[in-house]
């Protein structure tokens, strides 16, 4: 089984790849390795625990996950990873970058769906951890 590590480097070298081909005008290579790349990141923060503990790493992982989804036009996929980033105790700069990224992938959802004809939900469903909410609540930091 790979590693957190190992995982996390499978998807920074794809990255780095899909940056090169994007800079060379290849779009089509781009997005395959960007979504190749967030396969990786994404199985990489699956293998890490949703504990306060593990922050910002989880947190950051998701986000670049979600990231690379963007850039491979998961839409969808992004939003999910989005999600799950917010669902942990992701610390406040990574938490409002994971909202931009919703902000984007809900421009591009709404513009594929128009363009489909298709209307549904755009945010995907996920239950947040009720210790954070407790948490939060106590606190009074909820968003």
């Amino acid at each position: 089984m790979s590693t957190v590590r190992e995982l996390h480097d499978k998807a920074v070298n794809l990255a780095q790849l899909a940056l090169v081909a994007r800079e060379k005008g290849d779009s089509e290579k781009a997005e395959a390795l960007a979504i190749e790349a967030y396969e990786y990141e994404s199985q990489a923060a699956d293998l890490v625990s949703n504990e306060e503990q593990s922050e910002p790493t989880l947190s950051i992982l998701y986000s670049s996950a979600a990231s690379l989804a963007y850039q491979g036009r998961k839409f969808d996929v992004a939003l999910q990873l989005v999600a799950k980033g917010l669902s942990g105790y992701p610390p406040p700069q990574v938490k409002e970058e994971l909202k931009a990224l919703i902000e984007q992938c809900i421009r591009k959802v709404k513009g594929k769906r128009k363009a489909e004809g298709k209307r549904k939900d755009l945010l995907p469903s996920y239950t947040p951890d009720p210790r954070r909410i407790k948490r939060e609540h106590a606190e009074g930091t909820s968003d």
